[in-house]
């Protein structure tokens, strides 16, 4: 082995190496035990290329207990890799194992890009429409697969599938792969046709519904307001105009259909009852009945109708009410109805005689016979209202005076009316009113001589205590005590009396049965006491107002020490004989004051001179613990002692007493445990003390012990601590900040995405290492001097990059910038209704664009606006014949803009008007008849057709060219048509639907 020890030449283990010396015959030797330990193996296993959405990855290596490091590692004891974290790119991974025989190896991890899928949303469509090429947004990856029902490989879909919602999914055929799915919704076309068999109706029928062959569309009519619900088809053609009323029922959209019915609404006829004929009395001779302007001649029908073409009435029937019925003969008929009443003699015998009346009576009904006609009417006079409808007769109202009542009973005619009358007297009435106020009297006065007012007639008086009728003599002590009822009554026809309570009350009583009391000031409510048959509801009084209230209280309080006072009890009767009082003194003697002068808690340290306790006044005796009798307190032992300070006062009245609380206190430790140096851009950091409670001070320090090393420059500064109670003591600690290299960022730039954008550092202190967050999810590690670094942004979006450098002197700075990547817009808009018409060439535009925030349209010349830069927009074409507009949009964000361009189809539409009349004569002016109107020659109108029919449905003229008209000629015999009203029909194509159609209506030939 020699002098030299290799490891290799050994297992791993303990191995003892002896040294031997050996000199002039004498030898020594010693001994050294070696450890020879395992070196760590800190291979990593090989990992394979990941996708940037992928999960997170634990890396494993041979040996563990090492430290994992590099761009997307988020667990660096455990090794968990993020590609989330890392984004996409190239690693490297370094797995360091520390110590003597530790290792350090690493390995690369390749993070691919994500691809991104969105698709643009598309329909709906009609099962007849184009195929039409799926689109995907601005960004999205290219050349990935459709797949879906009606949807080819390359994204074609087939609108002819058929009706239903369909989902189609794109994928991208990237590494790392992403779908998108949308559903498309395809309707069916739609055939309408008009089932209602019934084509005519009377102008007063009931409502009808019309039916279809299928439900969803609306109903109009061209004419009038039969439709009443555009959703149901209800029609009323009492709403509707009289004549030809053509009903219309369509659906909506691309893909409905429109068709229409011919209903002739006939007048009907008219028929009014003359109104107010009758009543009739029953004696007088028949009458012919009235009635107003009719359309056809009628029939009268009912009770009492004895001629029906006349309407002739005969009233000797009978008394009752009879329904009359006129009904016109008409093919629409109506009818009307009156009721007629036929009355009878009327009978009015009053049976009650003439009467006198007082005017204070009560009401008097006045009789009738029981064969008198019941319903006529009351009447007073000369004074009217004084009779109620049913015969009553009120005197005080009526007062007094001479009246006549009648009872009227007026018939149909003047013939059979009644009426009959009776006089009534009202008397006037006595007056009598005994004098008010009268009394009280006391038991024993004497007699009372009872008073009235004026009085129209003499009276009697009556009631108990009463000893004299005729002069009202009232003697209380007949009455004896309580309320007595007097009544005076006159003595006339017509007599009135008049009623009083008088009171007769006992002697009064006050005797109060408290002795004298002496009371201390603050002794509360004192209750004086009264014998239990003194009178209650007297009135407590003393000298000094406010000291005895009405229950016979006395306040101590509110009198003064050393005084005393009379307090009376009072009770007054009807009279003075009647009344009663009594009175008792009361002294009020001064409460001791014990109060200690000196504030309570007493603080004093455990240190302290002993303390004189004082109180406001002196004679007392002192207690408690630490205390002398003279009040002094002696601080001994640390703690809260009660201290108690006692007067007796003379002869022990109202003595007093008072407490105190000292405490003596304990000095605190005021040392602050030991810290470190901070470097300047640290946050705020958290001093310690041993004992809690007190207060820091000192450069950059909150009271609270909050050290902030950016609040001071690089040193060492001295920081106190101090313990702030009644015995304060102070600690102090050195504490030093280390100076922090300046650092910031160049300027950064944005744009359209993607865009790169350089990076740089500028600061002027030695680096260690720099790491970049480029805020968008990825990172890097810079080892060149200055930092800097180039980073492709991929998505839009405003992003924070940060810069994160390690100092040499091991101080950490930071700096961030901001970068603004707009996204790029995709222009895109729909717009309905596809295709329009020139009868309605007004266009709704949807934008449908994505990622922009200002847009411009144009719509062309022809378009009202021709421009806008409103979101949406509706537009009004001027194209009476029809055309092709392409239709421009720009859709721009701050930075980018997109432009597209589609082109909207205006189409002409098939229109139909026609005469009502026409003359043949061949004097050059309106000799033929022929549908006028647009769009009869067109490419799809290969069904047109034109024929006239007569009044039997037999075909008279025919023609399938458009415009070709009938000059009045029967097509067999080539002769004129006679003068007539004629029904035509035309079958035709519309052209801007396509769909088949019939149109029919009437024509007056006139010569």
């Amino acid at each position: 082995m020699g002098n030299s020890f290799n490891p290799a030449s050994y297992s791993v283990g303990s191995h003892q190496i002896h040294y031997n010396v050996t000199a002039s015959g004498c030898s020594s030797h010693d001994t050294i035990t070696v450890q020879i330990n395992q070196r760590k193996n800190a291979t990593i296993t090989a990992v394979s290329p990941m996708c940037a959405n992928a999960a997170t990855k634990t890396l494993v290596a041979t040996d563990a207990g090492g430290v994992w490091s590099g761009t997307g590692i988020t667990n660096t004891a455990t090794g968990v890799f993020d590609p989330k974290v890392s984004g996409a790119g190239t690693f490297t991974i370094t797995y360091a194992i520390s110590g003597t025989c530790g290792d350090s190896k690493t390995t690369s991890i390749t993070v691919n890009a994500t691809d991104s899928a969105k698709i643009l949303p598309a329909g709906p469509f009609c099962s007849v429409d184009p195929d039409y090429n799926m689109k995907l947004t601005g960004g999205s990856t290219t050349g990935g697969t459709w797949s879906g029902t009606g949807v080819s490989g390359v994204g074609v879909f087939s609108p002819a599938t058929g009706n239903g919602t369909y989902s189609l999914t794109y994928t991208t055929a990237g590494a790392c792969p992403v779908s998108d799915n949308i559903s498309v919704t395809v309707s069916n076309s739609v055939t309408l046709n008009i089932t209602s068999s019934k084509s005519s109706y009377c102008h007063n029928a009931a409502k009808d519904t019309i039916e279809v062959t299928a439900l969803g569309g609306k109903f109009s009519t061209w004419s009038g307001k039969g439709i009443t619900d555009a959703d149901f088809g209800y029609y009323d053609p009492k709403l509707a105009n009289v004549g030809n009323d053509t009903i219309w029922y369509m659906k909506a959209g691309s893909c409905g259909d429109t068709t229409f019915k011919v209903i002739t609404v006939t007048t009907i006829d008219t028929a009014k009852i003359t109104l107010g004929q009758g009543p009739f009395c029953q004696s007088q001779g028949a009458v012919n009945l009235a009635k107003e302007v009719v359309s056809n001649a009628g029939t009268w029908s009912g009770t009492g109708i004895t001629n029906g073409a006349a309407g002739t009435f005969d009233p000797s029937i009978g008394e009752g009410s009879y329904l009359i019925t006129y009904k016109t003969s008409g093919s629409c008929p109506v009818q009307d109805t009156a009721t007629l009443k036929v009355v009878g003699q009327k009978i009015s015998n009053i049976v009650t005689a003439d009467t006198t009346m007082c005017k204070n009576a009560s009401t008097k009904q006045i009789r009738l016979s029981s064969n008198s006609t019941a319903g006529g009417t009351w009447l007073s006079a000369p004074t009217p209202g004084l009779v109620t409808n049913t015969g009553v007769f009120n005197p005080t109202t009526a007062g007094v005076g001479v009246f006549k009542v009648y009872y009227i009973m007026p018939g149909a005619t003047l013939g059979c009316s009644a009426a009959d009358s009776v006089l009534i007297t009202v008397s006037s009435i006595d007056t009598a009113k005994i004098t008010l106020n009268q009394g009280p009297f006391c038991l024993n006065d004497p007699i009372q001589t009872l008073k009235v007012e004026a009085a129209s007639s003499a009276g009697a008086w009556s009631g108990t205590g009463i000893t004299n009728t005729a002069t009202g003599a009232f003697n209380p002590a007949t009455a004896t005590v309580g309320p007595h009822l007097i009544t005076y009554k006159t003595s006339g026809t017509c007599f009135v009396q008049d009623t009083m309570t008088i009171y007769v009350v006992n002697q009064m009583i006050a005797n109060i049965t408290s002795t004298t009391a002496s009371l201390c000031e603050d002794a509360g409510l004192y209750t004086i006491q009264k014998s239990g048959n003194t009178t209650p509801g007297g009135t407590w009084t003393c000298a000094t107002a406010g000291l005895v209230n009405s229950s016979g209280q006395f306040n101590p309080a509110l009198a003064t020490a050393g005084t005393t006072y009379k307090v009376l009890y009072s009770v007054s009767g009807a009279t003075a004989t009647c009344s009663a009082k009594d009175s008792i003194d009361i002294t009020i003697i001064k409460r001791e004051d014990a109060s200690i002068t000196t504030g309570s808690p007493l603080a004093l340290c455990i240190y302290d001179a002993p303390k004189q306790i004082a109180a406001t006044n002196t004679g007392g005796s002192w207690s408690g613990t630490g205390v002398s009798n003279s009040g002094l307190f002696t601080p001994t032992a640390a703690g809260t002692f009660k201290v108690k300070y006692t007067l007796t006062g003379i002869s022990g009245l109202c003595p007093d007493k008072d407490s105190i609380n000292v405490v003596v206190l304990d000095t605190v430790n005021a040392s602050i445990q030991a810290t470190t140096s901070f470097c300047q851009n640290l946050g705020v950091q958290q001093l310690t003390p041993i004992k809690t409670g007190g207060v820091f001070s000192g450069t950059a320090v909150t009271a609270q012990g909050q050290f902030d090393p950016k609040k001071a420059p690089a040193g060492t500064y001295t920081i106190a601590y101090t313990q702030n109670n009644a015995c304060p003591t102070t600690g102090h600690i050195n504490v030093r900040i280390d100076s922090l290299p300046s650092l910031s960022v160049k300027s950064l730039i944005g744009g359209c995405v993607p865009i790169s954008v350089a990076f740089a550092d500028s600061s002027t202190a030695a680096v260690s290492s720099a790491t970049w967050n480029f805020g968008d999810g990825t990172s890097a590690t810079v080892t060149t001097p200055d930092a800097s670094t180039t980073h492709t942004y991929t998505t839009f979006g405003n992003f924070t990059p940060q810069l994160s450098v390690q100092f040499a002197n091991g101080c950490l700075a930071t700096a961030s910038g901001t970068v603004a990547v707009a996204e790029v817009p995709v222009a895109d808009y729909s717009f309905d209704p596809i295709p329009a018409s020139t009868n309605d060439p007004q266009i709704t535009f949807v934008n449908q664009s994505t990622g922009a925030i200002a847009y411009h349209w144009n719509f062309g010349i022809t378009g009202s606006p021709d421009t806008s830069i409103n979101v949406n927009e509706v537009v009004l074409f001027d194209a009476p014949n029809g055309d092709t507009i392409p239709v421009t949009l720009i859709a721009k964000n701050s930075v980018c803009a997109d432009t597209t361009i589609k082109n909207i189809y205006i189409k002409d539409v098939f229109t139909l008007f026609t005469a009502n009349a026409f003359t043949p004569n061949g004097d050059g002016n309106n000799d033929v008849f022929y549908p006028q109107g647009k769009n009869h020659i067109c490419d799809v109108c290969s069904n047109y057709e034109f024929l006239i029919f007569d009044r039997w449905g037999e075909v008279i003229y025919k023609s399938s060219a458009p415009y070709e008209g009938w000059n009045g000629k029967r097509a067999n015999v080539l002769r004129d048509a006679e003068v007539d009203v004629y029904v035509w029909k035309l079958t035709y194509t519309d052209s801007f639907s396509g769909n088949n159609a019939v149109a029919t209506g009437h024509i007056t030939l006139l010569r």
